[in-house]
């Protein structure tokens, strides 16, 4: 994705990291990440991912903040021959060491410790799980 400033591309960066992480998870559970519920449905989109992507997005945007807080300098960042910025290869190995980081830190889950990694992913999992039990077939033998 395109972006016209340095922010917006770090943000672009991580939501690409992010957006792969949901993808594994999806795949790994065996979930059809072209249905989705808030996003768009449309050939070639994902938006099981973009919608599951939405509870982690926040890790992106934190780890995003601690970057600019350490300094933000125009020699981070390449402008192409269309005029977009991207990262340079050491500024985009930082941010994913960062993120990396964040889904490293554990918490508390159930009583026990986890990743936000393994949470990630459990969040993921429960939601493959989730049936409303009052919902029952239409049929004549009921």
């Amino acid at each position: 994705m395109d972006v016209p400033d340095p922010v917006n591309a770090r943000l672009n960066y991580g939501y690409a990291i992010l957006q792969s992480l949901i993808k594994k998870c999806t795949n790994t559970i065996g979930l059809d990440p072209s249905i989705g519920f808030v996003h768009e449905i449309a050939p070639s989109k994902h938006p099981l991912v973009y919608d599951l992507q939405e509870l982690f997005r926040y890790v992106i945007d934190s780890s995003v903040i601690e970057m600019l807080e350490s300094g933000l300098k125009r020699s981070d960042f390449i402008t192409t021959e269309n005029y977009h910025i991207r990262l340079k290869p050491n500024k985009a190995k930082e941010l994913i060491e960062k993120i990396r980081d964040n889904f490293n830190k554990r918490y508390v889950l159930k009583g026990k410790q986890h990743t936000l990694k393994n949470i990630t992913f459990e969040n993921v999992r429960e939601f493959s799980n989730c049936r409303d039990n009052n919902l029952r077939p239409i049929n004549s033998d009921a």
